[in-house]
């Protein structure tokens, strides 16, 4: 384990291998092929050991979906350090974002505040895209000035520094979120071959459509009228994903927030795959599959023994033709023994 003693966290942290190690036995096959999660290892050799979650996201289709594979490191001070250290090796898969990551983990004076950042790698031999994530006071000020400013320093650090007119599309967003919204994350989808940025978005339900009609979203208002009300309990928050360059994109994705360990969400969780089943988008077995997957358990880390509990969550996205697509969400996170 890396580390002499457990974080305030509670969150272990440690190689990505390991991590995912720990979640294989649970994912299911008729949803992941394990041969394609192998393909990983190159990425797994070269990733360093300051991760505290693994997921693996998987397309709900008709047949097995290619997975990606995703890492995320907290602003906890022990996985910060491990993360300097890993910067310092010269085969570190992410050494490629030192502008970034080495402020950040150094915590230094003037950098943008940013909570967790996360890695996801689409394809094994795929530059990772990276998210950073904000935390809850980033977005007091009105207009969010700290949330606009993260945007415009981890896109300099990255070397993909968005125009003028693209801030200005970020700002005018961030400028129509309804009381309770707030910028999550954001990230850059150059990677990708996109010049789009990615806004990571949460907000109460009942502000969504009037959002999405106030920063003039192209897509179709009936299919998020439609879903909205599955995506999640009346008392949860809905979380969005939208892209925008010079204007906002047709875009988006529907998110649950992540199930909890006790996984009180399962009812709404079966209604939204009950409804996914019945549009055609998802096969009953792999609905029964994923809301089989939560769940939590003793596992040794070398010497140690930690408690891993997995969870779950969905996205639902527009295809073509007005139709719903899904994504599921499998990930993990290592809870360090007290003490």
């Amino acid at each position: 384990m890396s580390g002499t003693e457990p974080r305030s966290t509670g969150l272990w942290f440690g190689p990505l291998r390991q991590h995912l190690e720990s979640l294989k036995p649970s994912i299911p096959t008729l949803l992941v092929d394990p041969a394609h999660l192998a393909e990983f290892d190159s990425v797994l050799d070269t990733s360093g050991a300051a991760w505290q979650w693994c997921m693996v996201e998987v397309p709900l289709g008709g047949s097995v979906g290619r997975p990606s594979l995703l890492g995320c490191i907290t602003s906890d001070a022990g996985a910060r350090g491990q993360l300097l250290l890993d910067l310092g090796r010269p085969d570190f898969g992410l050494a490629g974002s030192r502008a970034l990551l080495e402020p950040w983990a150094l915590q230094a004076s003037g950098h943008p505040a940013v909570g967790v950042v996360w890695a996801e790698w689409d394809r094994p031999d795929s530059r990772p895209l990276l998210w950073v994530d904000l935390p809850h006071h980033a977005n007091r000020s009105d207009p969010p000035l700290e949330a606009l400013r993260l945007v415009e320093q981890t896109a300099a650090a990255l070397g993909n520094v968005p125009t003028r007119v693209v801030i200005q599309t970020v700002e005018m967003c961030l400028r129509a979120l309804p009381n309770g919204g707030r910028l999550l994350g954001t990230g850059s989808l150059a990677s990708r071959g996109s010049e789009d940025r990615r806004m990571f978005v949460g907000l109460p339900a009942d502000g969504l459509v009037s959002w999405l009609q106030g920063i003039c979203w192209p897509g179709d208002l009936d299919f998020v009228r439609r879903w909205l009300p599955l995506i999640g309990g009346p008392w949860e928050p809905v979380f969005v994903q939208i892209e925008v360059s010079e204007c906002v994109g047709a875009y988006l994705g529907l998110e649950c927030r992540q199930t909890t360990a006790g996984f009180p969400e399962r009812p709404a969780r079966s209604e939204l795959l009950a409804a996914l089943v019945r549009d055609g988008a998802v096969q009953p077995a792999h609905a029964d599959a994923v809301l089989a997957f939560p769940g939590r358990q003793m596992i040794k880390q070398d010497s140690s023994e930690l408690e891993l509990i997995r969870s779950f969550h969905l996205k639902v996205t527009a295809a073509p033709g007005g139709a719903a697509a899904a994504k599921v969400y499998l990930g993990g996170s290592i809870l360090a023994a007290e003490g």
